[in-house]
């Protein structure tokens, strides 16, 4: 009898599960029946089944040549529209972004940005509009991202000569570059003042992996006990609570050192913004926090990734390596150690 009554109970749950995605998948197709082909789905997980791979992106290629370049999943409770062409990539990039400006809500990415007040999961809108606007001729203007290139130089050389300390022997490329570009935009965003750059880098790769990961309660946001279940609201809130420590005790700390005119960083840059009181858009210190985390979260991965893949195609083209290596060789040796972008370019064209 106590084996009966937990198997009862799940059976209930289930049943009524069951139920509500019949009755949530009646009410989407009566309200749209305009919608893009897709394949066969199942009461409440919808497309979920067909996703199920390794490689997802290769099993949505897949779905794509069969049920065109616009085609509709239901996610779980999410309704999703897959563009596979260039044509239709611009329609909704380009030609209609405003109308799609909008990401769809991560619960963990929430509580990690400080309730999405930042540039990257904030709804479009004035907040948005004015963030964005401080971000792009404050922080990533022309002039700014020149002011950091001793930064860059440092840690590329930096790169290389361990790389070439290991020579003989395998290198862990993803690493080494993954390892550069957060010590670069660490340097960038804290400065030389910050004292918890490790700790904080240790934090912020669990805060990626959290943030970037599966999480099936996002695909049933009405079932708000799954995020209890599955234990990312405690992992979340936690990291949340470690970051948050960290950078008001560096914002404190830059806060006591504004007199130091050695060189301004960002953090710098968003407190004097936010000294000068704009009272059309004051900034707090909660959103300096977040858009920090995005600089981190943005710029950490995708740089790196970009270069492993840069390296794995070179491998893969070993004439295109040859002559790039002697191109590149006999430039260097006439110039200096570092070439700038431009300088690239010429040597290019």
């Amino acid at each position: 009898m106590e084996l009966q009554v937990p198997l009862i109970l799940t059976l209930v749950l289930f049943l009524f599960l069951v139920v509500k995605g019949l009755f949530q998948s009646k009410i989407v197709q009566n309200r749209d029946p305009k919608l893009p082909p897709g394949p066969w789905k199942l009461p409440l997980i919808g497309h979920l089944l067909h996703l199920v791979d390794p490689l997802p992106h290769h099993k949505l290629r897949d779905l794509a040549n069969k049920h065109g370049p616009l085609m509709f999943l239901q996610l779980g409770e999410v309704p999703t529209i897959i563009a596979s062409s260039p044509r239709i990539a611009q329609e909704i990039l380009k030609t209609n972004d405003v109308v799609f400006a909008d990401r769809g809500a991560i619960f963990s990415g929430d509580i990690l940005t400080y309730g999405s007040i930042g540039v990257t999961l904030s709804r479009y809108g004035g907040h948005w509009k004015q963030l964005r606007k401080i971000i792009t001729l404050e922080l990533l203007s022309a002039k700014k991202v020149q002011s950091f290139l001793s930064v860059r130089e440092e840690e590329v050389a930096h790169l290389v000569e361990v790389i070439s300390s290991m020579a003989g022997s395998s290198v862990n490329i993803s690493l080494k570059t993954q390892s550069m570009t957060y010590d670069i935009i660490c340097r960038t965003a804290f400065g030389q003042k910050c004292q918890e750059k490790e700790t904080f880098l240790t934090i912020m790769k669990e805060a990626l992996e959290l943030a970037g990961g599966f999480e099936i309660a996002d695909l049933f946001p009405s079932y708000n006990f799954l995020h209890g279940i599955t234990g990312v609201k405690h992992r979340a809130q936690k990291l949340h609570q470690k970051m948050d420590k960290i950078l008001t005790d560096i914002m404190n700390e830059h806060r006591l050192n504004q007199n130091d005119k050695s060189g301004e960083d960002i953090i710098d840059v968003l407190l004097r913004l936010q000294d000068a009181n704009d009272s059309t858009f004051p900034i707090e210190d909660n959103c300096i926090k977040a858009v920090l985390l995005e600089i981190f979260i943005a710029g950490s991965d995708t740089s790196s990734t970009t270069l492993e893949w840069a390296f794995s195609e070179l491998i893969r083209n070993p004439q295109s390596w040859r002559r790039h290596n002697l191109r590149l060789g006999a430039f260097l040796k006439e110039r200096r150690k570092f070439l700038s972008h431009q300088m690239l370019v010429n040597s290019a064209t």
